[in-house]
Order: C-alpha cells, then structure tokens, then sequence
C-alpha cells in the first residue's frame, strides 16, 4: 500500500511540474519606454492614490530583488531595470509636483 502511495505521490508531483512549466513564460518584454508617454493628470481627484499604489509597488519589488539568496540572476536583472525605470525619489516627486499628500500621511 505504501508504494502506491508513493507512486502516486511521485506521480502527481511528476504532472503538477510538467503542467507548471508548459505555462512558464520564459521570455522577458524589452524594458524601454514606449515613444511618448502621457502626461499624468496629477489634477485628477484620484491622483493622489494612484501615486500611493505605484510607490507601494515598488517598495515591494525592491524587497524582493533585495531578498538575500535570490539566485535567478536574469528575473532580479529584469525587476532591477523595471525598479530603477519606475522609482521616484521625494525631490523629483516635489519638483514634478506629484500628489504626494497621501503617501506624505503614511
């Protein structure tokens, strides 16, 4: 009865690996801008909460890449251009003027 177990065991273990790395996506977008970026409307009444969000974000992402043992050089390669792309700095932020009241307040 244990063998079975087992074989089964190995078995859905065998599948579960096979399944996940058919839907792996293996290639990595090109990390450059688009031609133009808009302009962000920083009047919009929930502009101050979108910039909260994106800061958010990227504090994690920078966690992450941050995490001592990361071995996948490639996937911290690609969130360590997308971090420095997408981080802005309080002096940028002030000189921009982008609605930093809510992240201010936290």
């Amino acid at each position: 009865e244990s063998e079975t177990a087992l074989f089964f065991t190995f078995l859905e273990m065998h599948t579960f690996d096979t399944f996940t790395e058919m839907l792996a996506d293996h290639a990595r977008p090109e990390l450059r801008p688009p031609d133009e970026l808009p302009e962000p409307d920083v009047t919009d009444r929930r502009a101050g909460l979108l910039y909260y969000l994106a800061g958010w974000l990227v504090s994690k992402v920078k966690r992450v890449i941050e995490k001592p043992g990361r071995r996948d050089h490639s996937t911290v390669a690609f969130w360590t251009k997308w971090f420095e792309y997408n981080a802005v700095d309080e002096d940028d932020a002030a000189r921009l003027q982008l609605p930093t009241e809510l992240t201010d307040q936290r």
